[in-house]
C-alpha cells in the first residue's frame, strides 16, 4: 500500500491525502507486473540496480529501462490526476 504521510493537516487535507494515496495505489496496480516490481524496488525501496537485478534476474540495463518506464507512467498519471 502506498501511504502519503502528513502530520499537520486539517480534515480537508486528510481527505485529499487519502484520495491521492488511493489514486497512486490504483495507478501502480494498473502497471504491468515488471513495471510494478521496478517501481517498488527502485523508487519506493530505493534499491540499487544491482540489487534489483539480483532479485529479479533481469540485467542491469533491463532494470534501468523498467524503472525509467515505470517512473514515466507514474509521472503521466500524476499529471492526469492534477487535471
Amino acid at each position: 500500500m502506498i501511504e502519503v504521510k502528513s502530520y499537520d493537516e486539517n480534515p480537508e487535507q486528510y481527505v485529499l491525502r487519502e484520495e491521492f494515496s488511493g489514486y497512486l495505489q490504483r495507478t501502480l496496480n494498473d502497471f504491468p507486473e515488471h513495471h510494478q516490481t521496478a517501481f517498488v524496488l527502485g523508487i519506493m525501496q530505493k534499491r540499487s540496480y544491482k540489487e534489483i537485478a539480483d532479485i529479479t534476474g533481469w540485467s542491469q540495463a533491463t532494470v534501468k529501462i523498467n524503472i525509467f518506464r515505470a517512473r514515466k507512467r507514474m509521472a503521466d498519471a500524476l499529471t492526469e490526476f492534477q487535471g
